[in-house]
């Protein structure tokens, strides 16, 4: 059993770093529909992801089950936390993707996004990118009203996006706060 666990712990390593690649690659690509308007992204991605969080999921179970203490480990807390991430990539994904309209703040939004999917990594940045994040908020509120109802909806949008992005953040914030012990 001990010559086992030390590839569990490999290979759970490697899903992570696929995982944490995909959150990128999905986070680019909102990237470029955000300056763009248009993608040739087939979202390959989205699904590929949610097959290896099930799989990392079960794995680090198994590994939990192994363990005498049979705490909740780093890599399941790890994996339950980019879930819960996940599911907002994927209602985040259909809200940008319906925006047609450029708005200033489409630009602000892609540049904060491009950053944030250069540092996604098990490290805790989540705070910092919050403040960025809530600050770029504020601005967006001192703004003038919409002219047209074309640049409302967009707005209107881009804000919801905002506050999924915050939850997305949030998520990662409190899942570093409160890491489980490890076994």
């Amino acid at each position: 059993m001990n010559g086992y666990m030390p590839s569990m712990d490999v290979e759970l390593q490697k899903y992570q770093q696929k995982i944490e690649n995909n959150f990128h690659i999905i986070m680019k690509e909102l990237v470029v529909y955000l300056r763009n308007h248009e993608s040739v992204w087939d979202g390959r991605e989205l699904i590929e992801t949610a097959d290896l969080l099930n799989r990392a999921k079960s794995l680090a179970i198994r590994k939990v089950e192994n363990h005498l203490l049979r705490n909740k480990d780093r890599y399941y807390h790890y994996f339950e936390m980019r879930e819960q991430q996940f599911e907002l990539l994927e209602r985040m994904v259909p809200l940008i993707s319906t925006l047609t309209y450029s708005v200033p703040q489409s630009e602000k939004i892609a540049d904060f996004l491009d950053h944030l999917s250069n540092h996604i990594h098990s490290g805790n940045t989540a705070q910092l990118f919050l403040q960025k994040l809530q600050k770029m908020r504020r601005e967006m509120e001192q703004t003038d009203l919409p002219k047209t109802r074309e640049e409302f909806e967009t707005r209107a949008n881009l804000f919801y996006f905002l506050r999924e992005m915050e939850r997305y953040l949030i998520i990662k914030h409190q899942s570093q706060s409160n890491p489980p012990q490890v076994s």
